[in-house]
């Protein structure tokens, strides 16, 4: 009966009743009440014949349950110590935690209390920590953040903001241009290291200026062989979630049109292992690539091109709708499985081979370009005696390719803000089991995002609780007004 009622009690939580230290305290202090000086004499220790009484057996309880008292005191005076304890003092301190993290996190958290509230609002609220013996950033054990699960968090530039000619507006969700929601592996525009990138046949690939542009080169690959971004370093991989749409944009010119040009994608699972994505033209067919062996319309021109990854989920796409923007090739669609992905975009080399088995629509593509000057054949001399004119030619047919990024294809929500300079995209999945989406908007709302600043958060893995078919004007308190429901008008408070 006596452990049923321990086990019901506040100190099973931290010690066991058998506790060496509790039998140990026990003993020593029943024995000096034995002694003379702490309990009145009359109260007898034996009995005139010299056997024991009772004595010990009346105060024995009395003092191993203050000996319960005892030992609690000393686990809250080394709190530190314990992970229940220190999880609990940083949470009555205004910290938030997953409660996962080890005990050196928890100590490293109180020891640098003040610090870490100091981060809130800035970069070192959600940065990753490398280090064990370091927790990651608030947000991110707000989140219950785990590795290879997709969170990001950007700051869009002013035009992204309000309503700006295209670049934002009331209707707009598109993230094209966002490069604070980049995932691919440089934030310029230009080249800074092919370090940086996963490349193939490294030998044929370096670091060129083209039309005022410093772009990965690709030169002389041999016949039949591959070269470009494009590796196998599971360390360049980036995570995704597959119930999210990104897009893979980067901008290509060659100096002459007989070089073949592949772009794709490749998936990993958790555990590594390479996977196919799916097309989205036809069903659970495999397909890794957005188009193979294409050659540019025109020389010397840099394309702008789009590939998109869509959700697991989406339906099946018509042909026109699959195509990407530059007028060919076919977008693709995530797995379940997918965790990682890694771009590839290479050239083959095979001039007698300048298409692969897509129908496109070249001619009418709305793909972006930059004329960088002249370029093509001298339009004054005939076919016969004509000559090419590009000056970045040097006799060896190239692929400039330049300012490559990855981002989330699109938000539920539209930026267009009045008066607001200031807002924040944030992607995350809630992994805490401790606060609900609209518990941790309130929290982000109050503790870790600026005043000046609106944000909106998608909830991944709860986005259909706002349909991604209509089309939403976000309030800076937080709610939405409905502005367009497939082909009606609307105006209605959310």
């Amino acid at each position: 009966m006596a452990e049923v009622i321990y086990d019901r009690s506040i100190f099973k939580q931290y010690f066991e009743n058998s506790d060496p230290e509790i039998l140990s305290w026990t003993a020593n202090v029943l024995e000096k009440l034995v002694q003379p000086g702490q309990v009145a004499k009359y109260i007898k220790r034996e009995t005139e014949a010299g056997e024991t009484t009772e004595f010990e057996t009346l105060f024995e309880p009395l003092v191993k349950f203050f000996a319960y008292h005892v030992r609690l005191a000393r686990e809250f005076r080394d709190f530190k110590d314990d992970e229940f304890l220190a999880d609990q003092y940083l949470n009555n301190h205004g910290q938030f935690t997953c409660s996962d993290e080890t005990l050196t996190q928890f100590q490293f958290l109180i020891t640098n209390l003040l610090r870490i509230r100091a981060q809130r609002g800035a970069t070192k609220m959600f940065e990753q920590s490398m280090d064990s013996s370091i927790p990651h950033g608030e947000m991110l054990r707000l989140l219950c953040w785990e590795e290879n699960v997709f969170f990001k968090l950007g700051v869009a530039r002013p035009q992204y903001n309000g309503w700006n000619i295209n670049n934002c507006s009331p209707l707009n969700r598109s993230l094209t241009g966002r490069y604070d929601l980049n995932l691919a592996w440089e934030y310029e525009e230009d080249v800074q290291s092919l370090f940086n990138y996963p490349i193939k046949n490294s030998s044929y690939v370096s670091i060129a200026s083209y039309r005022g542009k410093r772009c990965v080169h690709i030169e002389n690959t041999p016949f039949g062989q591959e070269a470009g971004i494009k590796g196998i370093d599971n360390s360049k991989g980036i995570v995704i979630d597959p119930r999210l749409n990104y897009e893979i944009t980067f901008y290509v010119a060659q100096d002459i049109t007989l070089e073949n040009l592949t772009f794709g994608c490749m998936a990993y699972d958790s555990a590594g292992s390479e996977i196919s994505l799916l097309s989205t033209t036809s069903g659970a067919s495999p397909r890794s690539y957005f188009f193979q062996t294409r050659r540019l319309n025109r020389a010397g021109t840099f394309y702008m091109i789009r590939g998109i990854v869509y959700n697991k989920d989406i339906d099946t796409l018509s042909t026109e709708e699959a195509r990407l923007n530059i007028g060919f090739g076919v977008n693709l669609k995530s797995t379940a499985n997918v965790v990682k992905i890694v771009p590839y975009i290479v050239m083959d080399n095979d001039m007698s081979n300048d298409s692969d088995s897509e129908s496109d629509n070249f001619a009418d593509s709305d793909s972006i370009s930059f004329d960088g000057g002249s370029s093509g054949f001298d339009s004054t001399a005939n076919s016969a005696s004509g000559y090419w004119s590009d000056p970045s030619y040097d006799g060896e047919p190239s692929i400039f390719i330049w300012n490559v990024k990855v981002t989330p294809c699109n938000t539920a929500y539209s930026r267009c803000y009045l008066n607001n300079k200031n807002f924040v995209d944030i992607f995350s999945v809630n992994n805490s089991g401790k606060y609900s989406n609209q518990q941790i908007d309130n929290i982000l709302r109050k503790y870790f995002i600026p005043y000046n600043t609106a944000f909106g958060h998608t909830h991944i893995g709860a986005i259909s609780e706002v349909n991604p078919d209509n089309s939403y004007l976000l309030l800076e308190d937080g709610s939405y007004i409905l502005l367009e429901s497939e082909d009606r008008i609307l105006l209605e408070q959310q």
